[in-house]
């Protein structure tokens, strides 16, 4: 999984959306590092650097919701990071809805925006 990762704590990381890559926030990035945080804003499955899966029936909610929280077990332990800030666009206001439901011990708040309003 390809990751932009810069800062120290607290964390946040950032979802894109259809189409975008990790670089959609790129400024945001900048502005919250400056600000002390620590930001993490992975190429989603199959999108940019993060390899897509052999069959589409791989490529689920689910498993994208899987690939996240073993990135955040990986570099963010729960034993060693508080609560994690999730900002989601388009797509990945989806995902971090499901991250959300999956997890909800591991995040603090969530912020989504261009959310599509139908599934």
């Amino acid at each position: 999984m390809h990751v932009a990762e810069k800062g120290e704590r607290p964390l946040i990381i950032f979802l894109h959306g259809f189409l975008d890559l990790w670089y959609s926030w790129h400024h945001q990035i900048t502005t919250l590092v400056a600000l002390g945080y620590r930001v993490l804003a992975p190429d989603l499955h199959g999108y940019g650097g993060t390899d897509a899966p052999v069959s589409i029936s791989d490529y689920t909610c689910f498993q994208v919701v899987g690939d996240l929280i073993a990135l955040l077990d990986s570099v963010a332990p729960p034993e060693e990071e508080d609560k994690v800030f999730v900002v989601g666009c388009d797509w990945g206001a989806i995902i971090a809805w499901y991250l959300f439901l999956s997890r909800p011990d591991r995040f603090k708040a969530l912020f989504n925006m261009s959310v599509i309003s139908s599934l």
